[in-house]
């Protein structure tokens, strides 16, 4: 892991975490890290601690979060369950998008909440890319909310990012589109506390 930091020379956070942000247009764009046997990933770390003042302080409408296993998959190596914080702290501060790995294979999933239930309206909206140049794995066992799976295929994805809405593209090696949508990002949950119905 040394030779991530050195590589890539402070852009990535401070060494020895993994965790960071940064701004890219209309987005506020956060890293994490998951290898919590290392870093922490529980209510009372660091890192949590972290991500909801970065979050709180954030004036980006739209967000998005990245890191390498996924909570949520219908791979082989199945849900992280351990990331239960993560999620209960991004949809909290209504992050719209995740993205990770670890699995090899593409997979979208509809927007949910921390609990794995579909939520048009506060729900993130998560990707895993797994597509490298590693080998293929198989899918497991479907999630309820998986809305497409591609296996076989390595590629990346594309995102476009608007000021209140983002596009993706999942493009295969040989520039075939295989996968592509549009959404617009969540209104923020807290936003809504104090609305009478």
């Amino acid at each position: 892991m040394e030779n991530y930091w050195i590589y890539f020379d402070g852009v990535a956070g401070e060494p020895g975490k993994g965790w960071y942000s940064f701004e890219h247009g209309d987005w506020h764009i956060v890293m994490l890290n998951s290898n919590c046997g290392y870093v922490g990933c529980g209510t009372s770390s660091e890192q949590i601690a972290w991500l909801k003042q970065d979050l709180a302080l954030s004036k980006n409408q739209c967000s998005l979060a990245i890191w390498h296993h996924p909570r949520f998959n219908s791979g082989i190596a199945g849900n992280a369950d351990w990331l239960y914080t993560f999620w209960d702290v991004l949809y909290e501060q209504g992050v719209d998008v995740v993205v990770n790995g670890h699995d090899h294979h593409y997979e979208r999933m509809a927007k949910i909440n921390p609990q794995g239930e579909l939520d048009g309206l506060f729900g993130i909206r998560s990707f895993i890319v797994g597509t490298g140049v590693a080998g293929f794995y198989n899918i497991d066992q479907i999630q309820p909310f998986s809305e497409v799976r591609i296996l076989n295929q390595f590629g990346i994805i594309q995102f476009e990012l608007g000021a209140q809405s983002f596009t993706w593209k999942f493009i295969n090696l040989d520039g075939q589109i295989l996968d592509q949508g549009a959404d617009s990002c969540s209104p923020n949950l807290q936003t809504f506390d104090f609305i009478q119905y």
